[in-house]
């Protein structure tokens, strides 16, 4: 599949790199599977300006304003793992078209978030997405607790099967305006807590199925 994967530790995602002399901050991914992606760049303004992103292509330097979804996830990214306690900081992460996924066993069980520009929408939630008998029964383990974990993450986060195959608890938030630094920090804060609260019920069923 396209797009950027890594591995989270609890020294951190990535490093940066660059310097106030330069005035370049560089977002370094760990590595890059399959997808013609150069990094992100920013460049700091003056104290009271937002920064401005630089977004590299081959050979081509953009200056844009327009933040695209990419950028947009990675800096969602860039902000979860300090807001997670640090029992949780040892994860996998991807970056794929406009989703965002973490996870700690398997790929197809992952936190996602999920931008729908045109629909104006970001989904966030944890996703099953294996054979049909298995997101069945994370269903179904969830089911007994979903007051538990509304308690926690509210009313409006819903589990539902989504397709003949796979499920999910999640809720959509409205995309008002653009994407904007503010709102990744948002999201990854809003993602953090579906992980803080959710990952652990995850382990107790785990272990329970191992048991």
């Amino acid at each position: 599949a396209r797009g950027i994967i890594a591995t989270a530790t609890r020294a951190g995602p990535f490093s940066r790199q660059g310097s106030d002399q330069n005035r370049l901050q560089l977002l370094r991914i760990d590595c890059i599977r399959n997808y013609p992606l150069a990094p992100t760049i920013r460049e700091r303004q003056p104290s009271g300006q937002r920064d401005r992103p630089l977004v590299a292509w081959p050979g081509v330097w953009h200056d844009s304003f327009a933040m695209r979804i990419r950028d947009f996830l990675l800096l969602t990214y860039d902000a979860l793992p300090r807001q997670l306690p640090e029992s949780l900081r040892e994860h996998q992460w991807r970056v794929r078209w406009s989703l965002l996924q973490v996870y700690f066993e398997k790929p197809t069980v992952h936190y996602e978030v999920w931008v729908q520009r045109k629909a104006r929408r970001i989904e966030i939630g944890l996703h099953f997405e294996g054979e049909r008998e298995e997101s069945q029964r994370w269903a179904q383990a969830l089911a007994p607790r979903a007051l538990e974990i509304q308690a926690q993450l509210g009313p409006s986060v819903e589990l539902e099967e989504w397709t003949r195959s796979w499920t999910r608890l999640h809720e959509t938030l409205p995309l008002a305006g653009d994407l904007t630094d503010e709102l990744a920090e948002e999201v990854a804060q809003r993602l953090a807590r579906f992980i803080e609260v959710l990952e652990p019920i995850l382990a107790e069923e785990r272990a329970g199925v191992v048991g």
